[in-house]
This record gives structure tokens, sequence and C-alpha cells, in this order.
């Protein structure tokens, strides 16, 4: 019997067949979707959501908190949210979501599933928005699945995708929807750092590969998530010396202890310094080099500065908000 990352059917009914094992236990499989058994009884095993592997049900549980999942929103809220989603027995409408990030793809899917008509605008040339971008540290490739098993159910569900599409208010209200959703996401914050914050790359640029990393690096991390623990494994990966920096008291509060568990391997794997309860309070150019001026969160003291070939900055997002107040005043002529 075995029960670890045997997270789809194909992979287990390989196993018994072979005579590798004589049954496969799938917990977080069946946490990501409950409905396996079902869905390979009836014949819609392409159906199945499998499980990312992003390990924030087993983060939650390990808190004390409430079993839910990073995929299935429905997982833990069964009281008031369905896994199966009803058909309307209401007026069929048009639905259309700009945007096709995991939140527009999953309320085009559940728009589709209840049997409405679906159109999804989308600016880039794929579907995924930050998974795309959280997938790119490959220890975390299989996150993709959240967007890849989104793309399948639409296209089942016939719902029209309209990539290439940067979508205006008169787009919007030229396709006559009955109701609009605004998913279109952010982008990276640029206001962590008072002063020469031009001088710093956003750690979006960095996990994308759109920036080079340099030899010396510091990353200042004011948000304490993924995205600047994705960036810190990103630039250690490719051999620079780095110093992680960051106002918390506590280093990367938003991630649970066994997602921090392969960060903080790598990280010091690397010989990483980490300093916390510390601002960068400004930046300047000295030479080829950055200089980063450190500053106390608590009394605004200059506390020191380091000498850096490149600054990293990761606050989070601003909200690409235009569009949905542009629909809000428009009034058609």
């Amino acid at each position: 019997f075995h029960a670890a990352r045997i997270t789809d059917v194909a992979t287990a009914r390989h196993a018994v067949a072979e005579g590798t094992l004589d049954m496969v236990g799938m917990t977080r499989a069946h946490i990501a979707d409950p409905h396996i058994a079902v869905k390979v009884a009836d014949g819609r095993e392409d159906e199945v959501r499998p499980c990312v592997g992003a390990t924030y049900c087993l983060d939650r549980i390990y808190e004390g908190r409430s079993t839910t999942c990073v995929h299935n929103a429905a997982t833990g809220r069964e009281a008031t949210m369905p896994h199966a989603i009803p058909r309307t027995e209401g007026k069929q409408r048009h639905i259309v979501v700009v945007g096709a990030g995991p939140a527009g793809l999953e309320a085009a899917r559940v728009s589709a599933e209840r049997g409405h008509r679906v159109t999804v605008l989308e600016a880039a040339s794929d579907a995924g928005g930050q998974i795309r971008l959280a997938a790119r540290v490959k220890r975390r490739s299989e996150l993709i699945g959240i967007v890849d098993w989104r793309l399948a159910q639409l296209q089942r569900l016939g719902v029209e995708m309209r990539y290439n599409t940067y979508a205006e208010s008169g787009d919007v209200v030229a396709l006559a929807p009955d109701v609009v959703i605004v998913a279109t996401g952010g982008l990276p914050r640029e206001d962590a750092i008072a002063e020469g914050g031009e001088l710093a790359t956003p750690s979006w640029d960095v996990i994308s590969g759109d920036a080079s990393v340099s030899e010396d690096v510091l990353i200042y991390d004011d948000n304490g998530a993924h995205p600047g623990m994705a960036a810190t494994e990103t630039i250690v990966a490719q051999g620079a010396k780095l110093e992680v920096v960051t106002p918390e008291r506590m280093f990367a509060p938003e991630i649970g202890g066994l997602n921090l568990v392969p960060y903080i391997e790598k990280l010091q794997g690397h010989g990483a310094v980490i300093t916390t309860m510390t601002r960068v309070h400004s930046l300047r150019r000295e030479g080829n080099k950055i200089a980063a001026i450190l500053t106390s969160p608590y009394n605004e003291a200059r506390v020191g500065e380091r000498l850096v070939d490149q600054v990293v900055v990761e606050y989070a997002t601003t909200p690409m908000d235009d569009l949905y107040f542009a629909c809000l005043l428009y009034t058609s002529p």
C-alpha cells in the first residue's frame, strides 16, 4: 500500500497493473477532487481535478486550521459552496470575463457550468496570469495544472477564448453582455522604496527571466509570500550571492511551515544571508554598484548600508482596476 504523491488515476492504475502496488492511497488528490471515483466510474476521468502539490492543505492542517485547497475553493466549504455546479433554472445569460488568470478562468468555468454563454477576453497570448509565473520555478511547475485543468473544462463547456485582446470598456460593451466579470489581476507594486526605487528590479522580472541575475544581489521582500521566495530560489539557482532583507520580525510569514522548508533549504545551501526587522529605505548609484541604505522599521534609524550589483524588490501587487471603473462609468453613445 502506497500513499505519497500519486495524484492521478492513470499512475495509480499503472502501478497496480504492473504489480508494483496492491493498493494506492490518494489523499491530497481527494482533497483537490473528492469525486475521483465517481468520475472514473462515469467515464469522466478527464474531468478529474488534479492535485498540483501546492501543499496549502497540509500547511493549514498543521497550523490548526480547516482543510482547504488552493485549487478547489469548495473543499472545506461544502455547506455553502458545491463541488458539482448545478445548472441555472433561470434565464441563460451572456457572461463576459475580462482576464484569464486563475480567477477569471474559474469564474468562466462556473458560469459555463451554470449554463450561461461565456466569452473570455485575455490581453496575453496565453492564459494563467500569475500562476504561469509561479510555475516557472521548476520545483513548483505542477502549479500550471491549475490553469490547464480549467482550460480543458472551458473547452468542454464551449467557452469562447479571445487571446491577445486588451479590452477597453467600449470593447466589452460592444459584446452586449448581461454580466461583466473583471479579473484583470495586477502589476508589481513599485513604491516599496522611498528614494531611488527606479534602480530596483521587480521580482516578477527575475522569476520570468526577463531580467538577468547579477553576481551580488539584495532582495527586499516586503510581502513575505511566495513571489519573493520564488525570486530568491531563482537567484540562488544561478549561483549569485544573496541577502534577503525583510521588515517583518519573522521570515516569510505568509508561507506555511511545509512550504517554507524547501525555500530555506535552498537559501542555506547557497549561503544566503537573511536579515529581518530591516527596511531598504533608499537606493543610489555608486559607480557600477547600487548602494542600499537600510533603516529600522520601528524607529526609522539608519542601521546599515549594502553595496551590491542588483536590488530586487517584492512588494505585492497593484490592482489593474482601470477597466472596472471605466465599465462602471460607461454610458453608451
